[in-house]
């Protein structure tokens, strides 16, 4: 059996994350010898994952924690100058990739699909630096905003490398990648416990709520305060019941049913679909994946939304094509 790579490395944030990576690899018409997972915190929260699962992907597995672990592994003899695969949604991933290169005989780059982030341009990749790692910088927005768009400049400039493949959901013109959105699926099932439950047998509205506070972009008063306008909008429906981002504080949401924060959306819709009459997300990574993948649109409400203004034509398209708006 002839194989392509030696080995993947595959390096991850988010579960979202874990999901393309794991896609990626079951569109593989043979099975890898050897993966390397690494997962790598979001603002110092480390994903949920699920090593059962992961250890079926490939005959031998590492979990790995850090790149000091990587080096550690590429040390090894065994994968002195071998055909090297690095899977991850990562568009820029200089450290990673630059250490499997010295190593490495080849490296190919797999990029899979890291969200709505995905199918915006470099200017949206500057904005997200901006809130994502500058957000607390104590600068005025322009320098800010200079010195980011001088960062990622410089990075680009250093580190050449070319995206030897893409993986998402939608092609380069928003067509629905059937084949990958199979594949999505088939991984949520086997990902998704088949006990879960959500608290209570009645009915919900299902708010997937954005890090908008962590990140600095409104205020706790006024997220809670837009909450409350958003419940007296759908008295009568059903009962709020909070999803919040996995790096949320959700001690916030003390007036409300909220589920954990490392609860992926996704195994809502996914075990219990029946009991959301309405799903509503700002403009994320979910209202599509609602549409297209379980067939449930979702409501956007502007009030917890600052981030739709920042979003290319071609990311407001993608989050439109999912809402009922």
């Amino acid at each position: 059996m002839v194989r392509e790579m030696d080995l993947y490395v595959c390096k991850f944030s988010s579960w979202y994350h874990l999901l393309g990576v794991l896609a990626y690899f079951k569109r593989l018409k043979t099975k890898p010898r050897c993966i390397a997972f690494l997962a790598t915190p979001f603002k110092g929260v480390s994903a949920r994952t699920n090593e059962r699962v992961m250890s079926e992907c490939a005959e031998e597995v590492f979990f790995l924690k850090s790149v000091d672990e990587l080096n550690s592994l590429l040390l090894d003899a065994r994968w002195e100058r071998k055909r090297v695969g690095l899977v991850t949604p990562t568009k820029r991933p200089y450290r990673v990739y630059k250490l499997i290169s010295s190593k490495a005989a080849s490296v190919k780059l797999i990029l899979t699909e890291e969200g709505l982030g995905s199918y915006g341009g470099y200017r949206q990749d500057v904005k997200a630096y901006l809130r994502e790692d500058l957000a607390r910088v104590k600068l005025p927005l322009p320098i800010k905003y200079a010195l980011a768009l001088a960062v990622i400049f410089l990075l680009n400039s250093y580190f050449k490398f070319r995206v030897n493949e893409r993986c998402f959901i939608f092609d380069s013109s928003f067509r629905l990648d059937q084949r990958m959105s199979s594949s999505y699926l088939d991984v949520l099932d086997t990902l998704s416990p088949m006990d879960f439950s959500l608290p209570g047998a009645g009915k919900y509205i299902l708010v997937v709520t954005p890090p908008v506070v962590e990140l600095g972009l409104i205020s706790e008063e006024q997220l809670l305060a837009e909450l409350d306008v958003l419940r007296v909008s759908l008295t009568g429906l059903a009962d709020l019941l909070i999803k919040p981002h996995p790096i949320e504080n959700v001690t916030k949401y003390r007036k409300f049913a909220v589920l954990p924060a490392d609860t992926p959306a996704e195994w809502i819709l996914m075990r219990c679909s029946e009991q959301i009459v309405q799903v509503v997300t700002p403009s994320s990574t979910f209202a599509y994946v609602s549409k297209f993948l379980f067939g449930r649109e979702t409501r956007r409400f502007p009030g917890f939304d600052p981030l739709y203004e920042t979003l290319t034509d071609r990311q407001q398209r993608l989050v439109a094509s999912g809402r009922a708006w």
